[in-house]
Order: structure tokens, then sequence, then C-alpha cells
């Protein structure tokens, strides 16, 4: 496609009324420890012992379809007094963990006070996304896709 070609279809676009971004991947760069924008970036999904037990056949069946989405991916699972001191830990690190963290409410409420409003924790160069929809005795449809939204918020971070 050439270039009138393009201004073409983005004035179409334009009169459509349609909005659309270009998204760049910016070049790989070597690791900063006083940038925590170029730290190499690293995905994790951390289940509480209890919710794994719970919810076995559940977890496993949004295990493989995390892994088949984000090969990356890694899996963890804590028992509590583990989560909570994952949660504690200041260590400074190379790297920048997302995680999306599988729990209780009690987990979710020994850390009220340093949860933001979108229930996600900021600890140095980690971020824990909270999710504690498996903690409900029967799960729908609507918890499973909203599990899997919370998936997709850390499968797209950059």
């Amino acid at each position: 496609m050439n270039n009138n070609e393009s201004i073409d279809k983005i004035k179409l676009l334009k009169v459509l009324n349609i909005d659309f971004w270009v998204k760049k991947k910016l070049p790989k760069q070597e690791s900063n420890k006083d940038n925590v924008n170029l730290l190499e970036l690293s995905r994790y999904i951390i289940i509480q012992k209890s919710i794994k037990i719970k919810h076995e056949e559940i977890i496993k069946n949004f295990m493989s379809a995390a892994k088949n989405a984000f090969e990356d991916i890694k899996f963890e699972t804590l028992e509590d007094k583990e989560l909570l001191d994952s949660f504690q830990d200041k260590s400074s690190s190379k790297l920048k963990n997302v995680c999306l963290v599988m729990c209780d409410n009690n987990i979710l409420e020994a850390f009220s006070d340093i949860v933001n409003s979108e229930g996600k924790i900021i600890n140095g160069n980690h971020i824990y996304l909270l999710n504690t929809l498996l903690d409900s005795k029967t799960i729908t449809n609507d918890i499973k896709k909203q599990i899997w939204k919370d998936f997709l918020q850390i499968k797209d971070y950059e």
C-alpha cells in the first residue's frame, strides 16, 4: 500500500468517526537499575494453595488456557504466609514482575491499606493484581470471564 492509499484510508476512517492507534514496540534496551521502565518484565500467576485445592479443576483449565495464550507466563502456588511475605518483599531486582494473584478475601483484607482502587499493590518493581473471585463457593461463567480479563491485563502490560 502506497502513501496515497494510506492517507485515503485514514480519511475514510475519519469520515466514519473511527479512531485508531498505532502501537510501536520499543527496541530492547539494556537493563538500568535507575529506570524501572527499562527492566526486564516477568509475568506470574500466583495462586493461593487453599484456592487451588478448593477449585482444582477450574484452576487446571485456566492454567492450560493461560499457557496457550502466553507461553512465557509462570505459575506459583503459595501458602498464606508465603503469599503475605511476597507482598512485603522490597528486594531490589533487575526484573519487573507483574502478577495476577488469585487469593481469598483474608489476604485482601490484610493488605487493604496498600491496595489501590483497581485492586493492585505496587511494591517497588512489582505489581500485584489481586483477584478474590475464586473465594466464592460457586463459580459462574461471569466470574471466569472476569478472571480471564484480569489475566489479559497482565499479559498485555508493558
